[in-house]
């Protein structure tokens, strides 16, 4: 019937509008696996990857100051609120967000050259840490289903714009890849005794560091005094000083 076929044409044209919409968000998040926002040494990073690390830099900062002082971490660094409002430094104006930046660069930069040089030297992630990153992604997929959101969205949700799972994956193996090499140069350095004092010999200045106070008893005699009276009472004083019978300003 005529009523059915106009039904069924809002039909249609609804799940286009509807699949439309869905496109363009898939298209507008894959933009960003391709965009470049960074390059180190040559090795270019997404917009998407570097969401992901800025992310994982939120997360180590907030750690440290969890480590330190617990749930009182938040009000000196909230994560959840917004970085560009939280003042980092008062004196400078600098933001969280400002200091997020730079600390993420820092570190990509970091993570970039030792992962470049592990792989020039051969190094090979083991089996353990990579089955690490996909029990990750698993935990994240029994989150996004217990929260109702497909993983891919809630990824970008928790990480940023663009950030799937090869995205998630290649970021963290690529972080672990670093952080494991790092470790493998620690152990592997050998340092002596001898090494330590030959080197203290050398840079004694940037360790021999003496800090102190002193206070002024004069022994001087004025006209008239006995001159040793008053060199003993400068000394008596100076003992009650020292001792903490008597409390003077130090300079």
């Amino acid at each position: 019937s005529k009523k059915t076929k106009y039904t069924l044409v809002k039909v249609i044209v609804a799940l286009c509008v509807v699949l439309c919409a869905v496109l363009t968000v898939f298209e507008m998040s894959a933009t960003y696996r391709f965009m470049k926002a960074a390059e180190v040494d040559g090795t270019e990073y997404s917009v998407a990857e570097y969401n992901w690390y800025y992310t994982n830099s939120v997360y180590e900062i907030y750690n440290s100051y969890y480590n330190t002082y617990g749930e009182l971490a938040q009000y000196f660094f909230n994560p959840r609120g917004g970085l560009e409002k939280q003042v980092y430094n008062q004196e400078t104006g600098e933001t969280w967000a400002d200091y997020v930046k730079d600390y993420t660069d820092a570190s990509l930069i970091e993570l970039t050259e030792l992962y470049n040089a592990g792989k020039e030297a051969g190094f090979v992630l083991e089996d353990e840490v990579l089955e690490a990153i996909d029990a990750e992604w698993d935990a994240l997929e029994e989150v996004a289903k217990e929260s109702g959101y497909s993983t891919n969205a809630y990824v970008e949700l928790s990480y940023g714009r663009g950030v799937n799972e090869k995205v998630f994956k290649g970021m963290y193996e690529r972080y672990y890849f670093a952080m494991e090499y790092a470790a493998h140069l620690s152990e592997s350095v050998e340092i002596s005794a001898e090494d330590i004092d030959a080197y203290y010999s050398e840079n004694s200045e940037k360790f021999d560091n003496v800090s102190f106070k002193s206070y002024f008893a004069s022994g001087s005699a004025a006209e008239g005094e006995d001159a040793e009276a008053a060199m003993n009472d400068a000394k008596a004083e100076a003992e009650a000083v020292l001792s903490g019978e008597k409390e003077v300003e130090f300079t």
